[in-house]
């Protein structure tokens, strides 16, 4: 196999409202259950935060085949999705907002890795003296990434 490549990366700072991030426009062939930190919505998925009141970091990066998995040391959440199909784009939205940072992506089949870290941290309005409401303080106390890659499995047609 050679090189992988990042072909592109895209970080924004959402507002968190309601204690989610969304995450669209993608859909999943078989949506994964059971989980307590993303959750499915046509369209893509919604990140759940450990907060309600700040801008957690959110970085997508797209690669030419699946990029090494590193330690999950440094991450408290750490999953895997197969087989999500991608029409142009990965757009990170605050819910009722337009999107703050999109990735392009060809139409296809993909696979997602979705890692978080700092879910735990203290909420925002006993942390700080004073919590920004309209525009993200200087360092995230939550952390997202989102990889993905071409899908070894592809949508076949009959």
């Amino acid at each position: 196999m050679g090189n992988i490549q990042l072909l592109a990366e895209a970080v924004g700072r959402p507002c968190v409202s309601h204690s989610t991030v969304e995450l669209g426009w993608f859909s999943f062939t078989q949506r994964p259950t059971n989980d307590e930190i993303i959750s499915f919505v046509d369209g893509g998925l919604h990140l759940l935060s450990s907060d309600n009141a700040f801008y957690p970091e959110i970085c997508l990066e797209s690669h030419s085949a699946e990029p090494a998995n590193h330690s999950t040391a440094d991450w408290d959440y750490d999953r895997t999705l197969r087989g999500a199909d991608f029409i142009d784009r990965l757009a990170i939205n605050a819910l009722f907002d337009a999107p703050c940072a999109e990735l392009p992506v060809a139409a296809g089949r993909y696979d997602v890795r979705i890692r978080c870290r700092g879910r735990d941290h203290t909420r925002a309005e006993i942390l700080f003296e004073e919590v920004p409401t309209d525009e993200p303080h200087e360092d995230p106390l939550e952390h997202w990434l989102i990889q993905l890659w071409p899908s070894e499995e592809q949508t076949t047609t009959a």
